[in-house]
């Protein structure tokens, strides 16, 4: 079980309205990072989410080591609600981030004397949660490169498409966008390979491509897997020079470790940077640099019919 459904059991075993937790990002916002609703849920919160004006005051408190106990019922947009924020410590005692506690105030004594009853029970559960999987989790939110099962690619061990997505829209939320670099790579021939030595050969062949990259890239570049024959490579702190030697460096490790499965392994790739920190800025961005990469793949096809 991980921590995401610990905490939704949580919520509903203690008729808590909300169970999360929050933490300060690099440019120093608030933000969420778990969330004990649904996901289809209309409050749901995704990893990244900036935390609610009127929760801040009292987050910030919390994030300085003091524990905030409910005493005024605090309005908001989705009801009246009493809030408690308890200090998530980490290594070296070190404060990593914040739980909060959020229970309806309809009947304000009545709710009043039930959270302070149950606030305790909730905060050493989640205290001994936090102290096994706080450090993990709050790495992973941290390091786009931590992988986990349900964001990795079962054959190439990849990040998979959902990641990509999940981290696409972080890094607009978060305005990280700007100056990332979109390579979009589309292998040639696993069809022909598929049909001439199967599919095992094929899915050889994918997981091949994926140690090339892995082989290839540094630390400020997140490959996934976004289909079949498709991949993504986002490149930080991008420049035209830095995205084209990836893509010659990868040719050449392809090429040498593909060798022994098939003739001439190739692929088709194609790269453009993001310029602002927008959503069509990204969508423009991957656009134009798949793109380029179909212009590729076009010209190897036409190539290969000419010979």
């Amino acid at each position: 079980m991980n921590t995401k459904e610990l905490f939704s059991d949580i919520r509903i075993l203690t008729n808590a309205q909300y169970l999360y937790t929050a933490k300060l990002n690099d440019q120093g916002e608030l933000i969420y990072v778990i969330d004990g609703l649904p996901m289809n849920s209309d409050d749901f919160r995704y990893p990244g989410d900036l935390i609610e004006d009127s929760f801040q005051a009292d987050l910030l408190k919390a994030l300085h080591g003091e524990v905030v106990m409910p005493t005024n019922i605090l309005v908001t947009e989705w009801g009246n609600v009493f809030v408690a924020y308890y200090p998530i410590h980490g290594s070296e005692d070190k404060i990593v981030g914040v739980i909060g506690i959020e229970f309806p105030a309809n009947s304000q004594y009545k709710a009043y004397t039930e959270i302070r009853k149950v606030t305790p029970f909730i905060i050493a559960i989640s205290c001994i949660i936090s102290a096994i999987f706080s450090i993990a989790y709050f790495r992973r939110i941290s390091n786009p490169r931590h992988k986990d099962l349900s964001n990795t690619d079962y054959l190439t061990e990849l990040k998979s498409r959902n990641a990509y997505e999940v981290d696409s829209q972080n890094r607009i939320a978060q305005k990280m966008a700007q100056n990332t670099g979109i390579i979009m790579i589309d292998l040639n021939g696993l069809k022909p390979i598929n049909d001439t030595l199967g599919h095992e050969t094929g899915d050889l062949y994918l997981k091949t491509f994926a140690s090339s990259v892995v082989r290839v890239i540094d630390n400020q570049s997140i490959p996934y897997r976004t289909g079949g024959d498709e991949f993504i490579i986002l490149v930080e702190n991008a420049t035209k020079k830095k995205c084209e030697d990836l893509i010659c460096l990868l040719e050449k490790a392809f090429s040498e470790d593909a060798s022994k499965l098939v003739d001439h392994p190739t692929f088709s790739a194609g790269y453009a940077i993001c310029m602002g920190n927008k959503k069509e800025d990204w969508e423009n961005t991957k656009k134009s640099a798949d793109s380029t990469m179909y212009k590729g793949k076009k010209e190897f096809y036409s190539q290969k019919q000419g010979s």
